[in-house]
């Protein structure tokens, strides 16, 4: 590879505190040791933890049956610290878009090796999403006949990106959102007061990695506040204000976001805010955005445009993913949108 991406310790010290996912851990236990598995779920779900301590489970020296999951043996440990010799992280290194052949042909390198001191390597893939075809395709013997003793984790946000040759080779486990009571109570057993926390779970759609990131970078609340103002404006706006709006929310700044990445998150919020327009002029009582109420019944007063502003989103987020001008996509999308 390129770059190592350097492992930070997993955000958790006891396997029961991964918050949610109880059904489907018990079924990927019960299920018993299939090489190659896909976990598909929105972003922020927790299905990074939930491989780990799936890859840890898999080699601990005394693994429980069933809830609880907790475990302190010395294999458990070194996974939550992210030092375990024998768990390999393929991830994305800082400023690229893809996962490319390179990073392919590692993992399959580190596949082959024999395992250091556990029963199974654990070999896990962030963003399987990322994956080049080329990469794809250079996979699909590893998944389809895996070395022995290994586990092959891919994690996906956007299953349809993934060949359909990839998904036929691995055993597909769907995460469900976590609901929001119980997101609720977990953030305010962080600290969050409950008008916050109200707000952030429905934020987050049943997503605690995002629910989380609202409560511990305010900097992401306020960017999205400045981008939903942004959004509300735009219609009827003039041609030179629609581009100074178009200007205001490229220059946003979202924490741990640059260039394409950030894109993608301008794209993915508009639209999720243009949908809950849509649902609160069909009589939706609960919707993403309720602190944004007055101004999505607003927007609900025009029906007939929120549908091709919705596919005029979903073309733009199809074009981030092609080598386009960050500048010109948002400023024909909003020109669009202030139709």
């Amino acid at each position: 590879m390129d770059e190592v991406v350097p492992q930070k310790p997993l955000p958790v010290q006891d396997w029961d505190e991964i918050i949610g996912h109880a059904q489907e851990r018990d079924r990927l236990v019960r299920a018993g040791g299939f090489p190659s598995l896909l976990f598909s779920g929105p972003q922020g779900l927790g299905k990074r933890l939930v491989a780990a301590w799936f890859g840890a489970h898999s080699n601990c020296q005394q693994p429980p049956a069933e809830r609880p999951w907790s475990c302190h043996c010395r294999n458990c440990l070194l996974v939550m610290r992210n030092q375990h010799p024998d768990v390999f992280w393929m991830e994305r290194a800082p400023g690229k878009l893809s996962l490319g052949v390179g990073e392919a042909r590692e993992l399959i390198h580190q596949l082959y090796l024999r395992p250091y001191q556990a029963r199974a390597r654990v070999c896990i893939i962030s963003e399987a999403e990322r994956l080049t075809e080329e990469a794809q395709s250079a996979l699909l013997k590893t998944l389809e006949e895996p070395p022995d003793s290994n586990l092959l984790i891919l994690i996906t946000s956007q299953e349809s990106k993934l060949l359909p040759t990839v998904q036929s080779r691995c055993r597909i486990h769907r995460f469900r959102p976590v609901e929001d009571p119980v997101l609720l109570e977990w953030l305010q057993a962080r600290g969050c007061p409950l008008e916050a926390a109200a707000r952030y779970a429905a934020l987050a759609q049943g997503c605690p990695g995002q629910a989380l990131q609202f409560w511990e970078q305010p900097a992401l609340w306020e960017a999205l506040e400045q981008l939903l103002d942004a959004l509300q404006e735009i219609p009827g706006s003039s041609l030179g204000r629609c581009l100074e709006l178009a200007a205001r929310s490229e220059a946003i700044k979202v924490p741990g976001l640059e260039g394409r990445a950030q894109l993608e998150w301008i794209l993915s919020s508009a639209q999720a805010y243009f949908r809950d327009a849509l649902l609160v002029g069909s009589g939706a009582t609960h919707v993403v955005h309720q602190h944004r109420r007055p101004q999505l019944e607003k927007l609900a007063e025009q029906p007939a445009k929120l549908q091709p502003w919705l596919v005029w989103l979903r073309e733009a987020r199809d074009y981030c993913t092609a080598n386009v001008n960050t500048r010109l996509l948002l400023q024909d999308l909003f020109l669009k949108l202030r139709r």
